[in-house]
């Protein structure tokens, strides 16, 4: 399901922040303790925590819902459509080319090639399934951390990048070659830890990114004395359970890396990511 799911999620990624059209509402809405909180039947609620470190500059996460199978039928539906549309003006610009791919009679050159609906470029942005969590917009803050409390549309999710807290949702720092995902759950807490990140270009001094230089970034469950906010001391509030996604492709990312290694979750080798507790290679999403 993750590997269709992947692909589909170009659909969303590929017009995140470039689209012209109408914005889809937003997914992920954060909360503020002076509004007030009501826990809805037919929505989700992540809460995390990011440590406030000397020298340490957290960015702000990106998350992806993974699309349903009604979302991505959806989608196919319209790019169909939209493909369709353009067919004859893409056959008279392919013919065009082979023409002059063929006057040149260069054959070290690639040939153009028809127009398939699977190389048709298309942006759907009837949801916005990949959104970032606005820093500015904490629920509570002590001297030593931050903690937020997002209102989530419910379903499978993925930790897809970072991007630096500038107010413009770009993916720059996207963890294409291997992160963690977990499930929301409607009208329940889900308790994602710590999101710990770092952009340094001698090395973080985060000691869970373990002196990595340039955009870096990992997941720690919460701890038994981790701060739970009064406001939430009587909702029923479950930890996350992460899982290893594979490596996959993005085509708008500025920067592409790996999340930092998650005990019993996430690990490494040879380029792979696996699973650390059996040893076992987590698929590719390609």
């Amino acid at each position: 399901m993750v590997t269709r799911a992947i692909f589909g999620l170009l659909m969303v990624a590929l017009g995140f922040g470039g689209s012209a059209s109408a914005k889809p509402p937003d997914e992920l809405v954060e909360i503020k303790a002076d509004q007030g909180l009501e826990i809805r039947a037919d929505r989700a609620y992540l809460l995390f925590r990011v440590k406030q470190l000397d020298g340490v500059r957290p960015l702000e996460p990106l998350l992806m819902r993974v699309p349903t199978e009604i979302e991505i039928e959806r989608y196919e539906i319209a790019k169909s459509s939209a493909f369709a549309k353009q067919l004859p003006i893409l056959n008279r610009q392919y013919e065009r080319e082979l023409k002059r791919y063929q006057s040149r009679g260069d054959n070290a050159a690639p040939a153009p090639q028809k127009p398939s609906i699977d190389s048709f470029a298309f942006v759907w942005d009837e949801i916005a399934n990949l959104q970032d969590v606005d820093y500015g917009d904490a629920f509570l803050k002590t001297d030593d951390e931050e903690i937020f409390l997002v209102e989530a549309k419910p379903g499978e999710y993925i930790l897809y990048g970072f991007t630096p807290s500038t107010g413009l949702p770009r993916l720059m720092f996207c963890l294409c070659l291997g992160t963690v995902g977990f499930t929301a759950n409607a009208g329940e807490v889900t308790d994602l830890g710590y999101l710990i990140s770092d952009f340094s270009l001698r090395g973080s001094t985060a000691p869970e990114l373990e002196g990595r230089p340039g955009f870096s970034g990992t997941v720690r469950t919460a701890r038994p004395d981790s701060l739970i906010p009064q406001t939430l001391s009587n909702t029923k509030i479950k930890a996350a359970q992460y899982r290893a996604i594979g490596r996959f492709f993005t085509p708008n990312a500025v920067n592409i890396d790996r999340l930092g290694p998650v005990p019993d979750v996430l690990g490494f080798a040879k380029g792979k990511v696996i699973n650390p507790v059996t040893g076992e290679e987590v698929p590719d999403n390609f």
